[in-house]
Parts: C-alpha cells; structure tokens; sequence
C-alpha cells in the first residue's frame, strides 16, 4: 500500500510541474500582451546578495518563518 502510495505521489509530482511549466508560460504570454516588460536576468548573485539583510531583518520580526525563507533561498 504504501508503495502506490509513494507512487501515485510521485506521478502526482511529475504532472502538477508540467501543467506548472503550462501556466507559467500562459502567464507569462498574458503578462506580456498587457503590455508588461518582463527581464531576464543571467546573473542572480548581486540580487540575492542584497536580500541578505531583508531576510535577516525580516527573520529577526518574525524567527517562526525562518523555514519558508530557507526554501525562499534555496530556489533558482
């Protein structure tokens, strides 16, 4: 039972990110036709280096979201 369960998690998993990589590029195409310049930006770092202190800041007001903030972190 818990085999199909993990399994079915995993299928789960695979197809919410197609139908995510679906709807982000719908939003985006929106986004677009209503005028909008989106950027494209190749090099995160200087921006993730500024963010150091707003998530510092904001984790000192707030120590019980320091979870979602790492998870904020860790995507690309």
């Amino acid at each position: 039972m818990q085999a199909a369960v993990r399994g079915a998690a995993e299928e789960a998993a695979l197809y919410q990110r197609e139908l995510w990589a679906v709807q982000s590029d719908q939003a985006r195409k929106d986004v677009e036709a209503a005028g909008i310049m989106v950027n494209e930006i190749a090099d995160k770092g200087p921006f993730q280096d500024a963010m150091v202190k707003v998530y510092e800041d904001y984790l000192a007001a707030n120590p019980d979201m320091a979870a979602l903030v790492e998870m904020a972190q860790s995507t690309e």
